[in-house]
C-alpha cells in the first residue's frame, strides 16, 4: 500500500529536499496550503489537506483537525497517514492546539511522529536504505512528539495558574553509579537548555564518567565560583582571576588574585590541602601546560603528607590546553570539563528553585542574593582587604558544613570554614580549621550566613584575632550584638535580615 505523510510546516522551503526524496520513494504527500504553494513551485506533487478532507467551505485554517484526519492518523484504513510531519509555533507566539494535536493523534496511532526537521532528515535517509532500524527510533519520536506536548502544556499551565507545577527533564548523559555504587541506574536530565553555567553546557575531556556526587559536587562549586563572580563585578566591574577548591562540593580553599594565576591556585589548594585531596576544583581562567603541572602534584605537598599528588578528581575551567588534557588525565579518576561561559559573568535564569520533599517538592525562588559592599550598614569604615570579604561571603553563603556556616579569609584566600547546629559551633569549627592547616588568623575577616543571636560566636571571633567581617542583621540581640563589634573596633557589615544565606536544607 502506498505510503502517506502529512505535512503542517511554517517553514516549507526548508523541506523541499525531503519532500522531493519522499515522492522519489513512491510516497503520497498531503500538506498545508501554504506548503502546498512552495512544493508545486517546486514540481513537487502534492494534494492539499482541504481537498483531501474534502472540506469546501474555508474557515481561514487548515482543516487539520477534520475526522478523516484523525481516522487517518489513528486507524489502519485506506487512507491511512504513515508519517506526520508539524513544528508547532512556541507559546510565545500562541497557543498552538492544532499542530500539537496532530502530533498527539500520530503518537496514539503508533505514526511515525516528528516536530524536528533534522528527525525528518534522519528518517528520510532510513527509508532511502529501507532500514530495519526504523521501527527502532518510532518509539523515540513519539516520546520526543510527547515530550514537546506535555512542555507546552506545561507552561500554558504555569502561565495561567501558580496553583499547578511540575518538572520534565531531558535525558542528558548515564552517570558511572548513584550517590551510592548500589544506586544504579543513575542518570542525568536537564529542563532548562538555555542555562550556560548548566552542567550539560560542559564538555568532559578526559576521566571516568562522573557519577551522582560527582555531578551534584560540580553542582555546588559553579554555585560558588558563580557567586564570587557576579560579587566582584558588582564591587569591582571586573573580575580576578579565581579558584575554588572544595571537598563534596564544599569550598575548602578559594584563592583570588588580580595578576597572577598561578598565585590563586596556590592559595585554593593550599587553605586546606588535606581536604582538597580526591576534591574538586574550577577556575575562571584556561589551564595550560605550567598551571597543569600545579594541579597535578606538588613538591611541598610530598614534603608534609608523603604524596605530591593533589589527586583531584573534578577540574572545571573555560579551556584546557592540549597538553593540560595530557597532563591531568594521567590520573583516570580525574574528570576533566570545559565550558568557555566559566570564563565569563552571567545571572542563573532559573526563575524558581526546587527541592524534593516526601509525596511532592518545595518550591521557592532561586537565592540570587549578591553582596555589595557599599550597601551594608557597618559599624565602621570597609575592611581594606575587599577580597577576602568577598570571598568569606560566598564560602558562607554557599557550604553545608552542618547548617549555620562560618568562613574565615585573608590576604584574598580562603583559610578556614565551619558549621554547626548553632553560630557559636560554626565559628569554633572555623578557627580550629584555620589553626589546623596552620593559618593565621590575626587580622582576618569573616563571613557568616545567619545572624548571631548572642555575642558566644562573636567573642570567639574576635578573640581570635579578626579584624571585620559580614553577617545578615536580625535576632533580638542585634543591637547587642552591633555594640560588642563597634567597642571591640571590629569593622562589620550587617547585610539586610531577609537576605541571610542559608541553602542546601
Amino acid at each position: 500500500m502506498r505510503k502517506t505523510a502529512l505535512l503542517s510546516t511554517n517553514e516549507p522551503e526548508k523541506i523541499i529536499d525531503q519532500c522531493r526524496k519522499l515522492v522519489n520513494l513512491g510516497w503520497r504527500l498531503i500538506a498545508t496550503r501554504e506548503t502546498v504553494a512552495v512544493m508545486r513551485k517546486e514540481n513537487i506533487p502534492v494534494e492539499d489537506v482541504q481537498d483531501f478532507t474534502g472540506v469546501g467551505y474555508e474557515y481561514g485554517i487548515p482543516p487539520t483537525l477534520h475526522p478523516k484526519i484523525e481516522q487517518a492518523l489513528t486507524e489502519d484504513c485506506e487512507d491511512a497517514i504513515d508519517l506526520v510531519y508539524d513544528v508547532p509555533y512556541p507559546l510565545t507566539q500562541g497557543n498552538d492546539v492544532g499542530g500539537r494535536t496532530l502530533l498527539g493523534l500520530g503518537v496514539k496511532g503508533r505514526r511515525l511522529v516528528i516536530n524536528e526537521y533534522s528527525d525528518l532528515e534522519r528518517v528520510v535517509e532510513l527509508l532511502e536504505q529501507d532500514s530495519p532500524l526504523l521501527d527502532d527510533i518510532r518509539d523515540e519520536l513519539m516520546a520526543k512528539a510527547s515530550f514537546e506536548i506535555a512542555g507546552h502544556y506545561l507552561a500554558l499551565t504555569k502561565q495561567n495558574s501558580e496553583k499547578y507545577d511540575g518538572l520534565l527533564g531531558q535525558h542528558k548523559a548515564v552517570c558511572k553509579e548513584g550517590e551510592n555504587p548500589y544506586q544504579v541506574p543513575c542518570d542525568l536530565f536537564t529542563f532548562d537548555a538555555e542555562e550556560p553555567m548548566g552542567i550539560a553546557q560542559f564538555t568532559q575531556l578526559s576521566g571516568d564518567k562522573p557519577c551522582f556526587t560527582n555531578t551534584a559536587d560540580m553542582d555546588s562549586i559553579i554555585i560558588t565560583i558563580e557567586k564570587l563572580k557576579q560579587a566582584f563585578s558588582l564591587n569591582f566591574n571586573k573580575l580576578p582571576y579565581i579558584v575554588v577548591a572544595a571537598k563534596h562540593g564544599n569550598p575548602c580553599g578559594i584563592g583570588v588574585d588580580w595578576e597572577s594565576k598561578d598565585r590563586a591556585i596556590d592559595k585554593a589548594l593550599w587553605g586546606n590541602p588535606q581536604a582538597i585531596w580526591g576534591g574538586e576544583v574550577i577556575s575562571n581562567f584556561d589551564i595550560d601546560n605550567k598551571l597543569a603541572q600545579m594541579l597535578f602534584k606538588s613538591p611541598g605537598r610530598e614534603r608534609l603528607y608523603g604524596s605530591a599528588d593533589w589527586m583531584l578528581d573534578v577540574i572545571m575551567t573555560p579551556r584546557f590546553s592540549k597538553e593540560a588534557v595530557s597532563i591531568l588525565g594521567k590520573r583516570k579518576q580525574s574528570k576533566l570539563l570545559s565550558n568557555p561561559a566559566v570564563g565569563e559573568t552571567s545571572s542563573p535564569t532559573d526563575k524558581w528553585h526546587y527541592r524534593f520533599a516526601g509525596g511532592g517538592f518545595l518550591r521557592e525562588p532561586p537565592a540570587d542574593y549578591i553582596l555589595k559592599l557599599d550597601d551594608l550598614n557597618w559599624t565602621d569604615s570597609v575592611p581594606n582587604d575587599t577580597d577576602s570579604l568577598l570571598i568569606a561571603w560566598a564560602t558562607s553563603y554557599t557550604s553545608f558544613h552542618g547548617g549555620n556556616e562560618v568562613a574565615i579569609a585573608k590576604d584574598s584566600m580562603l583559610i578556614g570554614v565551619g558549621g554547626g547546629p548553632s553560630t557559636v559551633m560554626a565559628a569554633q569549627h572555623a578557627v580550629q580549621w584555620t589553626k589546623t592547616c596552620n593559618h593565621e588568623t590575626k587580622d582576618a575577616v569573616f563571613g557568616a550566613d545567619a545572624f548571631f543571636p548572642f555575642t558566644d560566636a562573636p567573642e570567639v571571633l574576635v578573640s581570635a584575632g579578626c579584624k571585620g567581617g559580614i553577617v545578615p542583621a536580625g535576632g533580638r540581640n542585634h543591637d547587642m550584638v552591633y555594640k560588642y563589634f563597634k567597642d571591640n573596633s571590629i569593622r562589620v557589615g550587617f547585610i539586610p535580615e531577609q537576605h541571610r544565606g542559608f541553602c542546601r536544607h
